[in-house]
């Protein structure tokens, strides 16, 4: 199953790990600051990408 988290932070960041454990699970982490990503261990599970999703050409 694919799974999108909005967010890196507080909420996303331990979501995303605890999904991450369960290898079923395929997590895209999406956040405006990439620097929130350097909590996320990056695996075959979790992969992270840095966007603005304020902008309306997105």
């Amino acid at each position: 199953m694919k799974i999108i988290i909005l967010g890196a932070g507080l909420i996303g960041e331990p979501m995303a790990i605890d999904l991450a454990k369960d290898l079923k699970y395929q997590i895209t982490v999406a956040d405006i600051n990439e620097t929130s990503f350097k909590k996320l261990e990056k695996g075959d599970s979790i992969t992270t990408i840095q966007i603005d999703l304020s902008k309306p050409e997105m």
